[in-house]
């Protein structure tokens, strides 16, 4: 991000910190808002950004390895919690009408792992 963009959005932060409390507030106060409302903004951006993944994924489908094209079945929620909090994700699962096999072009994009909860991110903190 660059600079005038970064001011942009610390401007923004700043009139939801007005907004949110009252005029004499402590640093302390200031502090744990604003810590608060990046996460809720970072949880939406990266939500909103991985949705995005996602369509772009989904609009064009590969066929599958047996030479087949999957066809559109179901539309499923996975949730998977990142650093800034828990993401709700809507992921269109295909059906290889040849095989049978089933694929996710939006988890293959966001290179999720079959039942993964976790970010590989907090996974390694976690560990850490």
């Amino acid at each position: 991000m660059d600079a005038p963009q970064l001011a942009q959005a610390a401007a923004l932060l700043t009139e939801v910190l007005r907004r949110d409390l009252p005029a004499p507030s402590s640093l302390e106060e200031i502090e744990q808002q604003t810590h608060r409302r990046a996460h809720q903004i970072a949880r939406a951006a990266l939500e909103q950004r991985a949705q995005e993944v996602v369509a772009e994924a989904e609009a064009q489908p590969s066929a599958c390895p047996c030479g087949g094209q999957p066809q559109a079945q179901q539309r499923r929620r996975r949730e998977l919690l990142a650093l800034p909090g828990l993401l709700r994700l809507r992921l269109r699962r295909y059906r290889c009408p040849g095989c049978g096999g089933w694929v996710s072009p939006g988890a293959t994009a966001l290179q999720l792992r079959p039942k993964q909860r976790l970010t590989r991110t907090l996974t390694e903190l976690l560990g850490q």
